[in-house]
């Protein structure tokens, strides 16, 4: 596994930023699970928020005892939590960008 420092993912995630034209009248959606990594959603927020555009933090919420159930959406935005799919759906079909987090699932051979 190669080890990044987090100004080093700051700098991937601004460079993403950059080639796609997001600016401070842009918006991105940060896509996380419980088993994104702390540091990548951090570095993802961290470069948004430094050239001033909104982001949405839409977490995935997984019932890992019933796996037939629908998955559930957490939405921070601002200050504010936002749960539903319905609204996860609207935000990740206008935000300008998105950048996904999430770490697969790796299953044992």
């Amino acid at each position: 596994m190669v080890e990044i420092s987090e100004t080093e993912l700051i700098k991937m995630f601004e460079r993403v930023l950059i080639l796609s034209k997001i600016d401070s009248s842009k918006s991105v959606a940060i896509l996380k699970n419980k088993y994104s990594e702390p540091q990548v959603v951090s570095a993802a927020i961290a470069s948004v928020t430094s050239i001033g555009a909104k982001f949405y933090l839409v977490e995935l919420i997984e019932d890992g005892e019933n796996p037939n159930l629908p998955h559930q959406f957490t939405i921070q935005d601002g200050s504010r939590v936002l749960i539903g799919n319905e609204i996860a759906k609207e935000i990740l079909d206008h935000v300008d960008l998105v950048f996904e987090t999430q770490e697969p699932i790796l299953e044992d051979p």
